[in-house]
């Protein structure tokens, strides 16, 4: 399994960061819409509706090969926005960790009034509901745990 080549800019870069801004505050933006307008779980649904032509290619191959493996390349490898939120992620066999990218970016926003949002609330109502979709569609359970001391999040295969 190769990973693609990285056509966005050195994860240092003053541009990277900016754009890696402006994405993760695009997201935090639809998340408060559909939390203030109750419609959190129509939100994931339609992500995933999005996603569906992705997650049936990926569960085609994951049938033909056997390699749930695939499942894990495709949300962590094979997105772009993946690729400019989480540039730490660590790829071993059957699990992937990353710091969740939020923080930064929410807490400011929070201060300035623009979010009510926590990171735990990202995690639990919209994160995590979207990567256990991704895995239903393409035949295969993800254990994902709960941040660490260290904003880190592993999602791992489930035997």
């Amino acid at each position: 399994i190769r990973r693609p080549p990285r056509s966005t800019p050195k994860p240092s870069s003053a541009a990277s960061d900016v754009y890696k801004r402006q994405l993760l505050k695009a997201h935090l933006t639809a998340i408060q819409f559909a939390k203030d307008n109750n419609m959190l779980e129509q939100y994931v649904q339609h992500d995933r509706d999005t996603m569906q032509p992705l997650l049936d290619r990926t569960k085609n191959m994951i049938d033909k090969t056997g390699n749930k493996e695939l499942a894990l390349v495709m949300i962590f490898e094979r997105t772009g926005c993946f690729f400019q939120m989480c540039l730490d992620a660590k790829i071993q066999p059957g699990k992937r960790t990353f710091t969740f990218p939020f923080k930064k970016v929410l807490d400011a926003a929070t201060r300035l009034g623009q979010f009510d949002l926590t990171e735990e609330e990202l995690l639990d109502k919209w994160w995590r509901p979207r990567y256990a979709g991704y895995g239903e569609a393409v035949g295969v359970e993800f254990n994902i745990s709960d941040m660490d001391e260290n904003g880190k999040v592993t999602v791992t295969l489930a035997d």
